[in-house]
């Protein structure tokens, strides 16, 4: 290496190693600015994964039900307490009316509002061993900013499908 080129590549004497304080604070201004951008985005991000995680959640419960109700040869009930922000999946195992075994439960995520529950004006959806639900109906989820989903059951399939609202705010199927 010619001596020209070593010299660019070696500090003058006497000067310490490292960035100074202006390099320091220029960087910091512009990560600060770069952040102040990006972060509401992904808050608002983080917001709408929960809340389809939610009405995914939903979604499942209740074709897990209605699954094991044709599985099992039972009538399967799920309970769903927005307030306490949980829900049951019972048996019905010998027919006579009274859902005695408890096959799971889960939490409603935090953060997500349960608006709507409304089964035939009941909080709960009994599948009967063909798979049929006691009623059709539906679960209107939303978060704090207004974000919603809506699960709904068709009365006779049982299927449970989302719906997201278009731009007029009318529900459409995801």
């Amino acid at each position: 290496m010619s001596a020209r080129i070593l010299r660019r590549f070696t500090r003058p004497f006497g000067a310490a190693p490292g960035f100074s304080l202006v390099e320091i604070m220029v960087a910091l201004v512009v990560a600060g600015i770069m952040l102040s951008f990006t972060l509401p985005e992904v808050a608002r991000s983080a917001r709408l994964h929960k809340l389809r995680t939610a009405a995914t959640l939903f979604q499942t419960t209740l074709a897990k039900a209605r699954s094991e109700a044709i599985t099992k040869g039972v009538t399967v009930r799920v309970d769903y307490w927005a307030e306490g922000g949980f829900y049951i999946i019972r048996e019905d195992q010998d027919g006579d009316g009274y859902f005695d075994t408890y096959t799971g439960w889960g939490w409603i995520p935090r953060g997500i509002q349960v608006s709507g529950l409304d089964f035939g004006g009941n909080t709960w959806v009994s599948f009967g061993p063909n798979g049929v639900p006691s009623s059709s109906g539906s679960i209107l989820v939303s978060t704090s900013t207004g974000v919603r989903r809506e699960i709904r059951l068709a009365p006779g399939s049982g299927a449970a499908t989302i719906c997201v609202p278009d731009p007029e705010g009318q529900l459409t199927r995801s």
